[in-house]
């Protein structure tokens, strides 16, 4: 997953990485569409984008992001939306947060000084951001 939902309750110490206006909607139904998503979040502010995360097939992958035009909506959002049922599944709906950290894959078990360099030069400057 690219993003990852904030856990515990509405304004506490995560809340410096929420991304403003922005909710993670997990559980979702292979047949949702994104009508379906503005059809149930439209109720809790205006949205502003949506998307349904999809495979290399355009096959959904159970979630997606909901972005409202004010960051109070996401709070209403996931207050009022967070555990509904659609289509017999149970939604988890919670702030969006920012990723932090960077997947590097496929990399031989016996690095090369010039890619341990590189990731710690990686390393620094996400620190830095």
């Amino acid at each position: 997953m690219d993003r990852r939902a904030a856990s515990q309750g509405d304004y506490d110490e995560q809340d410096r990485r929420v991304k403003g206006a922005e909710v993670f909607v997990g559980g979702l139904p292979r047949s949702a569409t994104e009508g379906t998503l503005r059809e149930i979040f439209s109720t809790c502010g205006e949205i502003v984008d949506l998307h349904i995360m999809k495979d290399q097939n355009g096959v959904s992958k159970g979630f997606g992001f909901v972005r409202f035009a004010e960051r109070e909506c996401a709070y209403i959002a996931k207050r009022q939306k967070n555990g509904i049922e659609l289509q017999g599944k149970r939604l988890a709906v919670d702030l969006s947060l920012d990723q932090d950290t960077l997947f590097f894959g496929n990399l031989c078990k016996g690095k090369l000084h010039s890619e341990r360099t590189f990731i710690i030069r990686m390393q620094k400057i996400s620190e830095s951001i």
